[in-house]
């Protein structure tokens, strides 16, 4: 798998589903369906971008703007950040690149930390 792999199975899961529970649903059964080394990959992919977004420090100051808070957690920042990813390639891209566009997504709930915590499951039981 590939950059452009990755991305295409997000988009796919946006596609297939509806909420961000179904996603992470869709993503468990296909990547448990996959080919181990193409589930690991996957989950390569998922990291690097993670971290891409974890150590942006605008975006950490947009989100506390738009919480109206002084201080988000590392655990509140963490899911954010997988959330972004779970966006596709065109919401996390913009993000990065413009980070006053991650108020386009104010209201829009980015709490779920269990969806790396159910991809790491599922690539466990893989391998």
């Amino acid at each position: 798998m590939n950059a452009t792999g990755f991305w295409s199975l997000i988009n796919q899961a946006h596609r297939d589903t509806e909420n961000e529970d179904e996603l992470i649903v869709w993503l468990s059964r296909v990547l448990s369906t996959a080919p181990t080394s193409e589930a690991q990959e996957f989950l390569q992919y998922f990291i690097i971008y993670y971290d891409g977004a974890y150590t942006t420090d605008c975006l950490y100051t947009a989100l506390i703007q738009i919480t109206h808070r002084l201080v988000i957690t590392d655990e509140e920042f963490s899911a954010f950040c997988v959330w972004l990813v779970a966006q596709g390639e065109s919401a996390y891209a913009t993000t990065l690149t413009t980070p006053i566009n991650v108020y386009l997504h104010e209201g829009k709930s980015w709490q779920y930390p269990h969806l790396f915590q159910a991809l790491h499951d599922v690539l466990t039981r893989c391998t």
